[in-house]
């Protein structure tokens, strides 16, 4: 495997911006804060159209799977991933609306935004 497969990321800009240096490798994400930062830069791809949709498919792939992301979905980053989530969606995509981001019986249309 490559050297560099855990590193997704890059720094933002040089700044100081919050995104800078939280996330460097995917194994770093252990707490809320730290998934608020990396699902903002998820989004600020998908809105700059710097990312491809199926990357951002890959990351929220990734954040659903991660140990303990009950506990750092708070409101903000459920909402974060709820946006990212239906840009998903408007792209094309035909996903199935997970519970965890909106609840069991809400199904939410791609041009839901």
């Amino acid at each position: 495997m490559a050297k560099g497969k855990d590193k997704v990321l890059e720094k933002g800009n040089s700044e100081g911006s919050p995104k800078e240096s939280l996330i460097q490798d995917l194994h770093t994400i252990s707490n809320s804060q730290e998934l608020n930062s990396f699902l903002q830069i998820v989004k600020d791809k998908l809105t700059e159209d710097q990312g491809a949709p199926v990357h951002a498919v890959s990351a929220m792939n990734y954040v659903m799977n991660l140990s303990g992301v009950d506990s750092m979905l708070n409101a903000e980053n459920k909402e974060l991933a709820r946006d990212i989530w239906l840009r998903i969606k408007q792209s094309g995509f035909q996903l199935r609306t997970p519970p965890m981001l909106f609840g069991e019986d809400e199904d939410i249309a791609p041009d839901g935004l």
